[in-house]
């Protein structure tokens, strides 16, 4: 999905910041991944919307430049 983004998987460096199976808040799996796309840093926040865990997906809810 970060393809669509303009980030590249094949370059670009992404870090796992911080992974929870499921937030209190929200009720969905939620993650935090850092990519370096050349010289700029991004923090990618993820969620899982329906099943948590291995078998679920995982979307992108929003992009900050850090």
């Amino acid at each position: 999905e970060s393809i669509r983004l303009g980030f590249d998987p094949h370059n670009d460096s992404y870090t796992l910041i911080e992974q929870q199976a499921k937030n209190e808040n929200s009720g969905t799996g939620l993650a935090d991944v850092e990519v370096i796309h050349g010289e700029d840093i991004y923090m990618l926040r993820l969620i899982q919307p329906a099943d948590q865990g291995e078998k679920g997906i995982w979307v992108i809810t929003g992009v900050t430049k850090q």
